[in-house]
């Protein structure tokens, strides 16, 4: 025969116990629900994906059909764009101090 054992559970114990069934409980229904609202996230980029797709093939047939439309053009030597002047970077900036550093330097040398 078995013999069945009873332990007592002290009212501070089965409150602790009940608790944390409890926050167990709630943390188990909030990931649930996350999982449930992931899911909805995904199926909206799933959607939007294909929308994309759609519209990036849409385009491209389009875009077909205008380079076909289109006279073609000979082909030129490319243009080289001028050199902007007016917004030096910041290498070219300090280059050019130093330059007029060593000018200043061999002018006080000449002294």
């Amino acid at each position: 025969m078995t013999s069945i054992e009873y332990i007592k559970i002290e009212p501070e114990e089965q409150f602790y116990g009940k608790k944390d069934l409890l926050q167990l409980e709630l943390d188990f229904l909030l990931m649930v629900k996350k999982f449930e609202e992931f899911k909805q996230i995904r199926k909206q980029k799933r959607a939007l994906r294909q929308e994309l797709f759609r519209r990036v093939n849409k385009l491209r047939k389009i875009l077909t059909k205008l380079d076909e439309e289109l006279p073609e053009v000979p082909n030129h030597d490319p243009v080289k764009p001028a050199e902007d002047t007016t917004d030096p970077t910041l290498d070219s900036e300090i280059e050019n101090i130093r330059q007029k550093l060593e000018i200043l330097e061999d002018k006080i040398e000449d002294y």
